[in-house]
């Protein structure tokens, strides 16, 4: 048993590692290698400012899997809490995003910027997906992170690769954000209708 669930936490990781290297896969051959260095640094302040939801999602997921039954409120004040935080973080790093370019990238400072608000709200909604995902392992089973994780990359393979044709790397941002809000709905769905679920086998008892 504990092999098989190995194997799928190893599918699901590996899954979303398509999405992690698309700049190289899905960029790089169509507008080429200076646009995927553009990308790359765009996304630099979203990937700073997700640093702190890694640990935070560890500490929820050892939280939940401690309770012997579900805590609806808990969900919810994660979300709006997570949400609150992803705001924050928007705001200030799009407030100092060119300040630090200037000093850290200051010939791409131009070429970035217009990027920059995009990828910080895509990285804000993977940082609140990470954190509300420690509920849906808790209450369904292993194979749910494989179904959710298709799901997301090919949607983010559908959605992204006609946007980057039409609307070059723009395009790309606009179709991983759309991407991750859609995955955001899809764990949010299915805790209410585990919610549901179980308060219609509360009922019935």
């Amino acid at each position: 048993k504990i092999g098989k669930e190995t194997s799928i936490l190893l599918l699901s990781a590996l899954l979303l590692r398509v999405t992690t290297y698309a700049d190289k896969i899905i960029i790089f051959p169509i507008l080429g290698s200076h646009l995927v260095a553009v990308y790359y640094i765009a996304t630099i302040l979203g990937r700073i400012s997700t640093l702190v939801f890694t640990p935070v999602s560890n500490v929820c997921l050892s939280y939940i899997s401690s309770k012997n039954s579900q805590n609806k409120l808990s969900f919810f004040r994660v979300l709006y809490i997570s949400g609150f935080i992803s705001l924050l973080s928007y705001i200030l790093f799009n407030f100092l995003g060119e300040y630090i370019f200037k000093i850290l990238y200051p010939l791409f400072v131009e070429s970035v910027l217009i990027y920059i608000p995009i990828t910080l709200a895509t990285m804000g909604v993977n940082s609140i997906s990470s954190l509300l995902n420690p509920f849906i392992l808790k209450y369904f089973k292993l194979r749910w992170q494989v179904i959710i994780n298709t799901i997301y990359v090919c949607i983010y393979l559908i959605i992204s690769l006609p946007l980057l044709k039409v609307g070059g790397l723009y395009g790309f941002c606009v179709g991983a954000l759309i991407t991750e809000i859609v995955k955001l709905l899809i764990i949010i769905f299915l805790y209410i209708i585990y919610d549901n679920r179980s308060k219609n086998l509360k009922s019935v008892k």
